[in-house]
């Protein structure tokens, strides 16, 4: 019986991989796998009043800020003004709105603007210079406060976290065993290494969750209920109920949700195993498409210092109707949900934990970053914005997707989502549109075009034909295309001369991702140096490219290539879109598409 015509098939896949130890310890992968939406909030009342004054201070010292940036006072300094007239009221001018928005967009591009440039504005909008010097003065001084705002926020978060973290460690440290005799031991029975490993496994549990490490192929993951947390803390028997949805990074694939119970337990020779066991029956819901048999992995500690990990996808599902025909012969193969993708994403992100925990900056790295703080805020930042692409270029039940109709483009899908009160995202509508074709290019050479921005001119409609230059890079693989770097965009257009793209590319032989957003420049040097990633706005717009699965007699095959882009088109949430907006979202993808096919087309003759 032909696989199309197939209710149900059981597949069945195992992968053998070898990791080092001391990027991924079996303790650390664990942890990863059992830490989904586990976030502990500890307050200090007395703590939270002294904030709260500071707080209020810091608003109303803000509000002034803010009502000095749109209104001045007429004629010149004020403190003139008192000294001869002391009983006198003041008088505002208040700047009209189109006043206010030539002035913000002017202060992106040119915060400190000169003398010439402050009286060429003056003019355009029926100003003062003098107005337009102190407006901009109190912009500074209020994007400022609002920076100095948020970071002492984080260091009071972090302060709060280390305090935290010593209590436990001093617990811990009280609690250990020896490894041998499992007698009592102090600390100084313990190597300096083993000291170190307990402590970074002991952070990574509560940083390094599932559905982070899989990002590109666990779209959404929620712990449902703990019903055992294990043995003194090492997840030996460990048993929770959990809901995930598999991704697929093309809006052609659908998700393939499921409701299971995991379980960890360590085996008499030391070995773990981490088990999924679907529990669709006990849900009310009508029958699923998808079901996970006995699933998951081994983790075996090897005398070379390696961790052996074998991989086991044990699925039941009913794949009719929904795929689309560029993807079946990959999802029945195995290659888009099977074992061997999820050890490649495993091998990857080792890699990039690797490079997160580097205590020195390689010489092949170069640029503005001088610091291991602001390495580590940029390398988070990029991490945010892959989860978010592919979070967002996936066919989930928690989006729909829309497919265009009489443009010519049928194969271009869009949605629409509201942002409000997300400090990683801008405010307003975002429009995403998606379309998925296949190129007869194998993927690394698709893969290396399209990272290298040398190149990116040749598809980029938004550079506007502008010379690419590498501001900074951060290499996080063996292979040379992993890295993420901070691309600036020299334009002959003006307002584009200064503009910031942050760029992750990143491959794996089950598939390869070029992923991009552009950046505030002044956000983006309070992440080099160091500040907190999570407030800086990002719509993230890229390619996906995965093997077509037909790379037979030696050749190597094509590739499926995945194209979105992201963008704001009405800063305000409650705005209606336009039909105008989506014509051009529309426009620019098949534009796009049309440009690299073009583009390696050249290459292939």
């Amino acid at each position: 019986m032909s696989e199309d015509n197939t209710r149900k098939k059981v597949k069945g896949l195992a992968f053998n991989f070898k990791f080092k130890k001391k990027m991924f310890e079996p303790n650390m992968f664990l942890a990863a796998m059992n830490n989904e939406d586990s976030n502990n909030h500890n307050y200090n009342h007395e703590d939270n009043n002294n904030n709260n004054e500071r707080f209020l201070r810091d608003e109303e010292f803000d509000s002034a800020n803010t009502k000095s940036g749109s209104e001045n006072q007429e004629g010149g300094s004020g403190n003139d003004q008192d000294n001869h007239h002391p009983n006198k009221k003041k008088r505002y001018h208040r700047h009209t709105q189109l006043q206010i928005q030539e002035m913000e967009a002017f202060f992106k591009e040119c915060p400190h603007p000169d003398d010439k440039q402050r009286k060429q504005l003056s003019r355009e909008l029926g100003l003062e210079p003098l107005q337009v010097k102190f407006w901009f003065q109190n912009k500074r001084t209020q994007m400022k406060n609002h920076h100095e705002r948020h970071e002492n926020s984080h260091l009071r978060a972090e302060n709060e976290k280390l305090r935290g973290d010593n209590i436990r460690y001093r617990e811990a440290l009280a609690n250990a065993s020896c490894p041998n005799c499992g007698g009592p031991t102090v600390i100084g029975e313990m190597s300096f290494d083993e000291h170190q490993l307990r402590l970074e496994n002991a952070r990574l549990r509560e940083e390094n969750q599932w559905s982070v490490v899989f990002a590109g192929m666990v779209s959404r993951a929620v712990s449902l209920a703990v019903l055992s947390t294990g043995v003194a803390g090492n997840y030996n028997g460990a048993l929770q109920v959990m809901s995930a949805e598999f991704q697929v990074p093309t809006p052609l694939v659908p998700t393939r949700e499921t409701y299971f119970a995991r379980y960890c337990k360590q085996q008499a020779d030391g070995s773990w195993a981490v088990v999924d066991i679907s529990l669709d029956s006990l849900q009310p819901n009508p029958p699923v498409r998808c079901r996970r048999r006995a699933s998951g992995c081994l983790i075996q500690e090897m005398p070379n210092g390696y961790s052996k990990v074998t991989w086991v996808e044990h699925v039941e599902v009913d794949d009719r109707g929904g795929v689309h025909d560029l993807y079946k012969h990959m999802v029945s193969t195995g290659h888009a949900f099977g074992a061997k993708r999820w050890v490649a994403i495993l091998d990857r992100q080792c890699e990039r934990l690797a490079s997160v925990m580097a205590t020195n900056i390689s010489p092949g790295e170069v640029g503005v970053i001088t610091n291991q703080e602001g390495r580590r805020s940029m390398l988070k930042l990029a991490e945010r914005m892959v989860i978010s692409f592919c979070a967002g270029v996936s066919a989930s039940t928690a989006h729909t997707w829309t497919t265009l109709s009489g443009t010519g483009a049928e194969d271009v899908r869009v949605m629409t989502r509201k942002s409000v009160d997300d400090p990683g995202r801008p405010p307003g509508i975002v429009l995403s549109a998606a379309t998925s074709f296949w190129i007869p290019v194998p993927p690394k050479r698709v893969f290396d075009f399209l990272r290298d921005e040398n190149s990116r001119n040749e598809w980029d409609i938004l550079s506007n034909g502008g010379v690419v230059q590498e501001m900074a890079h951060i290499a996080n693989g063996r292979d040379t295309g992993n890295c993420v770097s901070l691309l600036r965009v020299n334009s002959a257009n003006s307002s584009q001369s200064n503009m910031l793209i942050l760029q992750e590319s990143c491959t794996d032989p089950t598939a390869s991702f070029v992923i991009y957003a552009p950046v505030d420049i002044v956000a983006m040097n309070i992440v080099l140096n160091g500040g907190d990633p999570d407030y800086v706005a990002l719509l993230p717009s890229g390619f996906a490219i995965l093997p077509d699965g037909n790379a037979n007699g030696g050749g190597e095959g094509g590739s499926l290539l995945t194209v979105a882009f992201q963008i704001l088109v009405d800063s305000v949430p409650t705005a209606k879109l336009s039909l105008g907006s989506v014509a051009t979202v529309n426009n620019l993808i098949a534009c796009t598409v049309e440009r690299i096919k073009a583009a390696m087309s050249c290459e292939t003759a």
